[in-house]
């Protein structure tokens, strides 16, 4: 079992766009149609997101899914 560093972002980069655009996780959540508990679970890593997810949060932070989704490392 891998430890995660509870002191790094899992996606430094989605943080980072996601605060630049003005956003917090509860309305980048609501703006591709997840609860704020479901989008915690996500952005925490205890849930995956889904390709849809994915590809609607790179549309609404208008970035490439490669960037925004890079781990941590």
């Amino acid at each position: 079992m891998t430890e995660m560093n509870i002191n790094k972002p899992l996606f430094p980069n989605l943080e980072g766009e996601t605060a630049k655009k003005g956003l917090n996780r509860k309305t980048l959540g609501q703006a591709v149609g997840l609860s704020p508990n479901q989008m915690s679970n996500r952005w925490n890593g205890e849930v995956e997101f889904t390709l849809d997810e994915v590809i609607k949060i790179a549309e609404v932070l208008e970035n490439s899914v490669e960037y925004l989704f890079q781990r941590s490392k």
